[in-house]
């Protein structure tokens, strides 16, 4: 049944990423984040539960005592006719095994073409001794847990909630099935430092909340909702947890953005160097409140000035290495920035042998090793690698004053480049380091997201 939001008296904005807004949001109780898949499933995994239980959505029912098991894919099984409504009731023998229908249907199973049905593409589950005693069917929504619901552990990290495993291509997708908030006691920790002000952790938690609602079925067609690093959200599960997040996630429990009726989407970056970006700009989307501003607050944090030398050699090699042979690089041109003149949107290498353009998120990716922190930044040439230019050090004049009604083409040409630029991230919303700024200078979270995400309400999913 859909749950009406409450609203909490408080306006202002969030979102994240470009996604078909949710409207007439209901509360989300749990949330699938996706730990291993596509190219990084594995053909096994090992993981310690405090004892093993298997749930569904509604129910859980208790397996073993065994706490260390491996789980793998299984291509075919056969399985018998005779179904038992518990685990404990099939007593297989003789190397056979349980196969779970679901949580109430059990058969005998065995690798042998021994039964009358067949199942493929199963999850199977090993003891400690790599004996296969139970299998699970590719089209339940089964999950593992510790009989005690407290954590489990694989990968080396321990994760509150259950574990769901996937057999796809002969590989296993791995799963953490979690309560939305504790999901978010792994993702604060992770993306913002711990010791900040209460009221910056508490603005992330908002923004990170209504990130999961307004993305929430991004990843619907790999079997879970959101994955488990940039892409989404950093989530490190529970190993990570600290007291001050996990105080700043219950302080606002429940509350999301929402603009017009429907959940905002609260796109956050690391440091916005001075500018936030709009959404338009950097992916052709109007958002009334994803817009382009001068943050005062993201000017003194370790990337609010950054910038670096290569040399002509080295950027050719760059490009080559991405698939771009251009020859020898004889000049590059900005083509296009944003409507304040900041942030590069489309950037040519023109060479010897062909031109290669980049825009917009591309752009940060073709230096390699992360050189290229955000697209708020100038070129200077030179002709020499260890000559640097009086506006080096002035780092342009801050980007000549923020790059107000700077020309939309610039071309500079030479044998070492110089990249001066500022903040880390894309840009757009709210800027992680000048949430910490703000709160230190006695600001609100409600306020903190007031600034970034101008026209949202704050309201509680329930």
């Amino acid at each position: 049944m859909k749950k009406l939001l409450k609203s909490v008296l408080v306006v202002f904005l969030f979102s994240f990423m470009i996604m078909p807004e949710i409207s007439n949001a209901e509360k989300i109780q749990n949330i699938d984040i996706g730990l291993k898949f596509g190219a990084t499933a594995v053909s096994s995994a090992d993981f310690k539960t405090s004892g093993l239980a298997i749930n569904d959505s509604q129910s859980s029912k208790y397996l073993t005592a065994n706490g260390s098991f491996t789980a793998k894919p299984v291509g075919k099984i056969y399985v018998d006719e005779t179904p038992f409504t518990s685990f404990s009731d099939v007593q297989p023998s003789g190397g056979d095994f349980v196969f779970a229908k679901d949580i109430n249907t059990y058969y005998k199973a065995s690798l042998e073409n021994k039964y009358k049905n067949e199942y493929a593409n199963v999850v199977g589950i090993y003891d400690n001794q790599q004996s296969l005693f139970l299998t699970l069917d590719a089209n339940s929504n089964l999950f593992l847990s510790s009989s005690d619901f407290s954590t489990f552990e694989i990968f080396g990290r321990k994760y509150r909630g259950a574990l769901k495993l996937l057999n796809q291509n002969s590989k296993l997708t791995i799963i953490n099935h979690v309560d939305l908030e504790e999901y978010l006691y792994g993702v604060l920790p992770s993306e913002v430092y711990p010791s900040w002000n209460i009221e910056a952790l508490k603005a992330q938690a908002v923004a990170a909340r209504s990130y999961a609602y307004s993305n929430y079925n991004k990843y619907i067609a790999n079997g879970f909702n959101l994955t488990d690093d940039t892409r989404s959200q950093v989530y490190k599960g529970y190993s990570n947890e600290n007291k001050n997040t996990n105080k700043a996630v219950d302080d606002t429990r429940g509350i999301i953005g929402t603009y017009g009726g429907s959940v905002a989407q609260m796109i956050y970056n690391s440091s916005s160097g001075g500018q936030t970006l709009s959404a338009k700009d950097a992916w052709g989307t109007e958002i009334p409140y994803l817009v382009s501003q001068v943050d005062p607050y993201s000017l003194n944090n370790d990337y609010s000035n950054w910038s670096f030398i290569m040399s002509r050699q080295d950027i050719e090699k760059a490009l080559k290495d991405k698939g771009k042979d251009i020859g020898m690089l004889n000049s590059i041109t900005i083509d296009e920035t944003s409507l304040d003149g900041g942030y590069v949107l489309k950037i040519t290498f023109s060479g010897s042998k062909r031109s290669a353009t980049f825009t917009k998120d591309a752009i940060r990716g073709i230096l390699g090793n992360g050189k290229l922190k955000s697209l708020f930044f100038k070129i200077n040439g030179t002709q020499s690698a260890t000559t640097y230019p009086q506006e080096f050090v002035a780092l342009g004049k801050y980007l000549d004053s923020i790059s107000k009604n700077k020309p939309s083409a610039d071309q500079v040409a030479g044998e070492s480049f110089i990249f001066m630029g500022s903040g880390y991230g894309h840009g757009v919303g709210m800027s992680q380091y000048g949430t910490q700024e703000m709160a230190k200078k006695g600001y609100k979270y409600n306020q903190i997201l007031e600034f970034y995400y101008p026209g949202i309400k704050l309201e509680i999913a329930e």
